[in-house]
Parts: C-alpha cells; structure tokens; sequence
C-alpha cells in the first residue's frame, strides 16, 4: 500500500500515511470432490513514519519523532462446499487470525499496542442468473 493522501504531523489521527505497507502471502488449495479448502498465510510489514507528531505542542516544536510498527503475521482459511448440481452455488465456513504490530516511538517499544484478533464467519454464494450470484456473509470476533 502506497502512502496517500494529505498526511498532517500535527495530527495524531490522520487520513493519510507517511509510511508504505507491504504483504507477502501464501496459499494452498485442495478440492476433494465437493469440498474444498483454502488456506493462506502471510505477513504486513510497515516502513518508519519519520514525521510522526513533528509539530504536535507535547513534543517540543519542530522536533522529529518516528514511529515504527513491527510485522503483522495473519492466516486466513475456509472450508467450502459447492452444491451438486450447480457449482457456483456454495457454502463456506471461514476463519482468521491476526498478531502482532506492536510500535515503537523513537526506539522505545510500546507493548500495550500489540494487536491480536480474529473472526470467524459463515459466507454462501447463490446464483441468480448465469453472471449473477450475491454472497452473503455473516461473521463475529472472537478475540
């Protein structure tokens, strides 16, 4: 993810970024007749924001402050069945599950920012024409 946007260092919430993000992931697929499940895992990696706070009247004027934000690893899977005799008609039984990210500012670590979460959530594709099929989804955190 690219930095966008007008980013304001007197701000402490912002629109914009000062930072890239980056995900590698990996995924693994495997159908055994009408099932099929789908696994991937990976990790977001963020660069320094050099700016944060540079003019915020805590901090002393005009000082630089950096933050920066440890690796985020997620693994995302599901459990899908597509129905006999239509196979854009299907059910699935998903999951998540997201730690890390702790940040840092100026060096020293802030452990109460370390972020643990997932969800787990039923989704189901129903086809109504031939190039139409909305899905509905339905999902709750469990962290």
């Amino acid at each position: 993810m690219a930095p966008t946007g007008q980013y304001d260092p007197s701000r402490l919430v912002n629109q914009s970024s000062t930072r890239w993000a980056f995900k590698t992931e990996l995924g693994l697929s495997h159908r055994r007749s009408h099932w099929i499940l789908d696994t991937y895992g990976g990790v977001w990696f963020f660069t320094t924001n050099p700016d944060y706070l540079a003019y915020n009247p805590i901090f002393s004027p005009h000082r630089s402050n950096t933050l920066s934000q440890n690796p985020v690893g997620a693994f995302e899977g599901h459990l899908s069945y597509d129905v006999k005799h239509n196979p854009r008609f299907w059910f699935s039984l998903d999951g998540n599950f997201w730690y890390g990210g702790s940040t840092s500012l100026n060096g020293k670590e802030n452990f109460k920012t370390l972020q643990e979460n997932s969800r787990v959530g039923f989704t189901a594709s129903v086809p109504i024409t031939r190039h139409q099929s909305p899905k509905f989804s339905l999902a709750t955190g469990t962290t």
